[in-house]
């Protein structure tokens, strides 16, 4: 309190009010109030300060192979709609081409390369999680977290960026 000769009937503080003391002076509480940080601040420190997936090693290697050729352009500040054919030259976690089918009434992901064709329901994976390619930020990376370990994650490279919301919400949603 910065009135000493004041009693705590004068702040409004009646018999029964819980009131929480911090020792601190006048000077170090104005100082505190003139050191705010905005939340663009905070935001900027954050993404500054952060570790992007594209910089760690295992994802690297797959980042600098580039664009795949005849991939979908990406078009960065848009959301579109699920593509009704699919999704095709993109990179999966061990960087062979593959495309995505979303059969949304069947509730599946259909992950297709030229040898073979994972079927994926929605049901078992967990949570979607994406990040822009540093660089390239009309692509993203994105996760399927499929099992319960950080192991069990399966990654998606060079994913347009238009549709990264549409493939988040059907998985998670379902088609309603």
């Amino acid at each position: 309190m910065k009135d000493e000769d004041k009693r705590l009937g004068d702040f409004g503080i009646k018999d029964g009010t819980k009131i929480m003391l911090i020792g601190s002076t006048l000077t170090e509480v104005m100082q505190a109030a003139t050191n705010t940080v905005t939340p663009e601040e905070t935001k900027a420190e954050e993404e500054s300060s952060r570790e992007w997936l594209s910089t760690k090693l295992p994802h690297k290697k797959i980042i600098d192979k580039g664009v795949p050729e005849g991939a979908e352009p990406g078009k960065r500040g848009r959301h579109e709609a699920l593509p009704t054919i699919p999704l095709q030259n993109i990179y999966n976690n061990t960087g062979i081409k593959v495309r995505l089918t979303f059969k949304v009434w069947s509730q599946e992901l259909w992950v297709q390369s030229a040898s073979s064709t994972q079927k994926i329901p929605f049901g078992t994976i967990r949570s979607v999680a994406s990040e822009p390619i540093q660089g390239h930020e009309e692509y993203h990376i994105m996760s399927l977290q499929i099992g319960s370990s950080e192991g069990s994650k399966y990654f998606l490279y060079w994913v347009p960026c238009q549709y990264v919301n549409a493939i988040r919400n059907a998985i998670v949603n379902g088609p309603y």
